[in-house]
Formats: structure tokens, sequence, C-alpha cells
């Protein structure tokens, strides 16, 4: 999808991929932005926005893992509950049927 010479397109659109691997180019130091702007032809300010895009939201890899947690916590009540439900319908119905026979 990168251009291999610096080709000014200001309607370019660039696929996730694509925008990672220029953030993390930049990130680890193997690309300048001067670099990225001239070798795949994006803007510096669009791969700045990319780079604090990415800073911003890359904590909420590892809150999905905590939302999950929570949802699994959550069936694990709703099972437990429904277990208990069920044996106090058992019991419910014994405690009738015994005070139905004295």
């Amino acid at each position: 999808m990168f251009k291999d010479k610096y080709v000014h397109n200001t309607n370019k659109r660039y696929s996730s991929q694509d925008k990672v691997e220029c953030v993390l180019e930049l990130l680890s130091g193997a690309k300048t932005l001067k670099m990225l702007h001239e070798e795949k032809g994006v803007s510096r300010d669009v791969v700045s926005r990319w780079k604090l895009n990415f800073l911003n939201k890359v904590h909420t890899l590892f809150e999905e893992n905590k939302d999950n947690q929570k949802d699994s916590d959550k069936d694990k009540l709703i099972a437990r509950q429904s277990k208990e439900i069920h044996l106090l319908k058992k019991l419910l119905q014994h405690y009738k049927n015994l005070q139905k026979n004295h």
C-alpha cells in the first residue's frame, strides 16, 4: 500500500496495519518522521496523530481483559445462583409434600 517514492497525496487512506507499522517504526526509533514521510508519502502531521492516538488507546488492550474477567465472574455467579434456586425449589416442593402428608 505504501509508495516507494515520496508522493504527496492528501486523500490517501491507510489500513490499520499500515498505521501500526508506521507508529511502531517511529516508536522503536527505526524510522523518523522525515523518513516515513519520504519513504511512504505519509504526512508528518498524520503520523504524529496516529502515534498520539496509539499511545492514548494502547492501555485499553489490557482493560479488555479486566472486562472479560468481570464477565466471567458474573457468569459464574449466575450459574451458582441458578443452582441454588433449583435446589431451593426442590426443597420447597419437598416441604410442601411433607405438609400434605401430615
